[in-house]
């Protein structure tokens, strides 16, 4: 199990607490699809909360390149971001992600360090902008009624597939006893 791999599952089974280098700072995972195979990647990243939004910070520990979190979140948007609660559960919620740029990025990027000096060690490690990212939950749970009205579908649709493999058994216990075929019209 490597590092990351350790600071998930610790993350998941503590309500988004950690301990070691992590101890007592503000985590949550990222959750994005991989810019050349799609497939689910998470990682932990520090945030910071501003209003309704979150952000975190592509530092990469100073390394000279973008973390794959950041560029996989530039490929698409869309993010799965898990936050510990105060009901001891940890919750995950969809976001878009808003790379900040400019003036914007430039304030946010000042703020965290003035909170954290230890984000300007990792900007003199390295020549590359740190990006900031803006993760704007999404409220994916609609109108109440829609929902309903989808699960009333649904319903009605697995009934008529319910009627239909009913009659496919009977036409095999039929077959499998040497009775001859209903002739009833297949839908």
């Amino acid at each position: 199990m490597g590092f990351n791999d350790q600071i998930i599952a610790e993350f998941r089974a503590n309500n988004g607490r950690v301990g070691g280098p992590f101890e007592g700072a503000d985590l949550v995972l990222l959750t994005t699809a991989g810019r050349r195979t799609g497939r689910p990647h998470t990682t932990p990243a520090g945030y910071r909360r501003d209003g309704d939004r979150l952000l975190v910070f592509g530092s990469n520990g100073g390394a000279p390149t973008h973390p794959h979190w950041y560029l996989n979140l530039l490929a698409s948007a869309q993010v799965t971001v898990e936050i510990g609660t105060d009901t001891g559960r940890v919750r995950p919620f969809a976001a878009r992600a808003e790379p900040l740029r400019g003036a914007e990025r430039d304030r946010e990027w000042e703020t965290q360090c003035s909170l954290d000096p230890g984000f300007r060690d990792y900007a003199a490690r390295t020549t590359r902008t740190i990006p900031v990212v803006a993760l704007h939950p999404l409220d994916l749970s609609g109108d109440p009624e829609r929902g309903r009205l989808i699960a009333r579908q649904l319903l009605a649709l697995h009934d008529g597939m319910r009627d239909h493999l009913h009659a496919i058994r009977a036409e095999f216990a039929a077959a499998l006893a040497g009775e001859p075929p209903t002739g009833q019209p297949r839908p």
